[in-house]
């Protein structure tokens, strides 16, 4: 399953950035847990794509970073493959009448 991560950076001192530093640098995702894609933005966001069938890997890999970034996740899905199932809850709406 796809998760959209949307972190927000924590302001941090010199310190706190070194350290930020060397977690970047240090850290590996653990096995299990893709991480497909990361943009981040001047204004202090982070866009993290993960993929991973164990919600307790995503779990760990985001504890990493609490420190520097808090994240919200979101389960997502390919619009393509979520259009078919839209399509049977509007049909079963009009089957009750909305």
């Amino acid at each position: 399953m796809e998760f959209m991560c949307i972190g927000t950076w924590r302001p941090l001192d010199e310190e706190g950035q070194r350290r930020f530093l060397d977690v970047v640098e240090a850290w590996t995702p653990p096995e299990g847990l893709e991480m497909k894609a990361r943009w981040v933005t001047p204004s202090g966001k982070d866009f993290v794509l993960v993929e991973t069938d164990r919600l307790e890997l995503l779990m760990e890999g985001v504890a990493n970073w609490a420190p520097f970034i808090d994240y919200e996740i979101f389960p997502i899905v390919d619009a393509e493959r979520a259009l078919p199932g839209m399509r049977r809850a509007t049909e079963a709406r009009k089957a009750f009448g909305r």
